[in-house]
């Protein structure tokens, strides 16, 4: 299936591993039910673990999420660019990340964050940028519920504070 202009896109841009918690984030989806993601559409692009890409690809044939996830590939240069541009919300559910330069990444394009306490992000909640959840199935549930009733201009505005955020803070 194309990739659509009309809808809203998240975006997971990262290995595609199990600690990504991709596994995770996907059975959340079903959980709070296809219909909910109408409006929106899921890539997810980076580099593949092979199996786990196998095994992800099948879980989403399980449960019924292929109207909702689409598997890009890895994004480089102005690729990567263009895809971030593209993009409503950035998900990085990851079970633990040092740092997460992906989060800087997407802030800096003016793209708000869900991500987990596995990160150290927790400047998404302070300046309102994001989405910085307990690293639980609850916590991203929860956040992705919150983000499912915004509209895209909050999250467009979301998106402006956390470019201001990684222009004061880390240029």
């Amino acid at each position: 299936r194309p990739i659509s202009k009309e809808k809203m896109r998240m975006l997971f841009l990262s290995q595609i591993i199990p600690i990504k918690g991709l596994e995770r984030l996907l059975r959340i989806m079903f959980k709070i039910g296809i219909k909910k993601f109408k409006d929106w559409e899921f890539l997810i692009a980076g580099y593949e673990d092979k199996n786990h890409t196998v095994f992800l690809k099948k879980l989403v044939l399980e449960l019924n999420l292929r109207e909702l996830v689409k598997f890009v590939g890895p994004k480089l240069g102005d690729e990567k660019i263009r895809t971030f541009d593209s993009t409503d919300l950035f998900l990085l559910p990851t079970f633990n990340e040092n740092y997460g330069i992906v989060v800087a990444e997407a802030l800096a394009r003016g793209i708000p964050v869900l991500t987990t306490k596995g990160t150290p992000w927790e400047e998404l909640n302070k300046y309102n940028c994001g989405f910085w959840v307990d690293n639980n199935e609850e916590g991203i549930k929860d956040a992705l519920m919150i983000v499912l009733q915004t509209s895209k201009s909050d999250l467009k505005a979301m998106g402006e504070r956390g470019k201001k955020l990684i222009k004061s803070k880390y240029f």
